[in-house]
């Protein structure tokens, strides 16, 4: 019936999804956002070594010593991490990175 308010599901966002990374000894990082986790599991994996990579993301270095000044980031000592996008696609860079790294991550995405 047209007019009535519940007739079709609400087109919002969609819910926040967050990030768990667990590395081979055992050690979890899992913050509230999955865009602090996907920094933090940079520096873990060594932000010097990433930077050195040269991936990018939204056609800005992934990690670099500058701010963006069209798409979020987050701080890490003196590097700024690209954040600005899905968390699904910020698993599938960590799972790249950590392949082309040679280290083993289990990267999982809390609903």
């Amino acid at each position: 019936r047209a007019g009535r308010a519940d007739a079709l599901p609400s087109q919002g966002r969609a819910a926040r999804t967050r990030l768990k990374v667990t590395f081979q000894g055992g050690q979890v990082i899992q913050e509230e956002t999955a865009a602090l986790t996907f920094a933090l599991v940079i520096e873990a994996l060594g932000i010097e070594r990433v930077a050195g990579l040269g991936w990018r993301m939204n056609n800005e270095p992934l990690v670099s010593s500058r701010t963006s000044l069209n798409y979020e980031q987050e701080k890490i000592g003196s590097w700024y991490v690209m954040t600005h996008s899905n968390t699904n696609h910020k698993k599938r860079i960590l799972d790249g990175l950590a392949m082309q790294l040679g280290v083993h991550l289990r990267v999982e995405v809390i609903h």
